[in-house]
């Protein structure tokens, strides 16, 4: 089934994930439509610029959770300390792209336990999924806000919002 350019044009613009534009690249590629695959290609260089631009919601939210990740990280050395993985994943892929990765993985990971103990999980990435998993319906899957809530455990209904995002009403 052969789609119009305009048709192609408006899927991959209600893409917001780079690993989804990525997955669309490919399938383009299999099936040897050119027109698609640079469509997606556009669509990445949107999306990195938008953020890069600070024109993202999503992008300037989540840079907010980095940061009060690395307050947290810091308050016990006596020194700044950075997420440097995390900033320069989102540089190159994107922020969405970041913690849908994230879900995905393993959820044992150093910062996530870090935050229990310290009982900050107020500061953790999980949480923009659940302030924006609305938002983003076809970037951000079900699976991926269910995984963020059973991370956070319980304890996600009792957090408030992170001051300065909305409300998770």
């Amino acid at each position: 089934m052969r789609f119009s350019d305009a048709e192609i044009n408006a899927h991959v613009a209600k893409m917001h994930s780079t690993s989804r534009v990525k997955n669309f690249i490919r399938n383009a590629e299999r099936w040897k439509n050119d027109y698609a695959a640079q469509a997606g290609r556009r669509r990445i260089t949107e999306i990195l610029l938008t953020e890069q631009e600070g024109k993202s919601d999503f992008h300037n939210d989540f840079m907010r959770y980095v940061e009060a990740y690395e307050k947290v990280l810091s308050g016990d050395v006596g020194r700044r300390r950075f997420a440097t993985y995390t900033r320069r994943k989102i540089k190159t892929d994107g922020a969405m792209a970041v913690i849908l990765d994230l879900l995905d993985k393993p959820p044992k990971t150093y910062g996530l336990n870090f935050l229990r103990r310290s009982n900050r999980l107020d500061c953790a990435y999980e949480n923009i999924i659940i302030d924006y998993h609305k938002v983003y319906p076809d970037d951000i899957k079900r699976k991926h806000y269910i995984e963020a809530r059973n991370r956070l455990g319980p304890v996600h209904l009792l957090l408030p919002p992170f001051p300065i995002l909305r409300d998770r009403t």
